[in-house]
């Protein structure tokens, strides 16, 4: 940061936070936060993680946050439109879970984005505030500069709501970080995580073993 106030890209804004110069502009940190968490998880599979190393590296500029903005709104539409198919149907439920599967309502995006709205979503009115809630996404095989796994995927995550944060915390509850993962590799997937948020990706057609498996560990 120091390096950076001396080279004028970051100055103080005067509220205890900083101002990102940047072509033709002046950023928040927040705001340069969101627009390369977009690039990164929006922009997966078009390039998006490299447009975020570029500003990183060499400075945000205009064609880069223009485009930031449009995946954006992209990540909004298709957030709206979960959003309304869980209003209208509800969650599916199990004994100690409660999910949904987006199939391919973020077609393009990458598997972040699911995360991101299950984060979202623990906090709205409908969830359940003791059961574990997960989703689900499809995802292509294709890995940007790596190649292709053997068959499209499914991106899951798991957040936990609000009261069973507090009884993971207390131990009488299993952490996510512990159940998703062992409940992807038993169906030839993996994953990792933290205690009250975790993800992890399976192959596709797995996804009523994958909830028996979690739901099942449970206790």
């Amino acid at each position: 940061m120091n390096d950076a106030k001396d080279q004028g890209l970051v100055r103080d804004s005067g509220k205890g936070d900083l101002k990102i110069e940047a072509k033709d502009m002046i950023l928040t940190r927040t705001r340069a936060s969101g627009l390369l968490n977009v690039l990164g998880s929006v922009g997966y599979y078009r390039n998006g993680p490299e447009m975020g190393i570029e500003a990183c590296t060499t400075g945000f500029n205009r064609h880069t946050t223009e485009i930031a903005k449009e995946l954006e709104e992209e990540r909004k539409q298709a957030n709206r439109r979960m959003l309304s198919t869980i209003t209208k149907d509800g969650l599916s439920q199990r004994r100690n879970l409660q999910w949904f599967h987006a199939h391919d309502n973020y077609k393009g995006m990458g598997g972040k984005v699911v995360g991101s709205f299950c984060s979202y979503l623990r906090y709205q009115r409908g969830v359940n505030p003791v059961k574990y809630l997960i989703g689900m996404m499809n995802v292509p095989p294709d890995i940007p500069g790596w190649g292709k796994l053997p068959s499209s995927m499914v991106k899951v995550s798991g957040r936990a709501p609000q009261i069973l944060t507090t009884l993971i915390e207390k131990g009488t509850k299993p952490s996510l970080s512990k159940i998703l993962p062992e409940a992807c590799s038993k169906i030839g997937g993996f994953g990792d995580g933290h205690s009250v948020a975790a993800s992890g990706v399976f192959p596709i057609g797995k996804e009523e073993k994958f909830l028996d498996e979690i739901d099942r560990s449970v206790v």
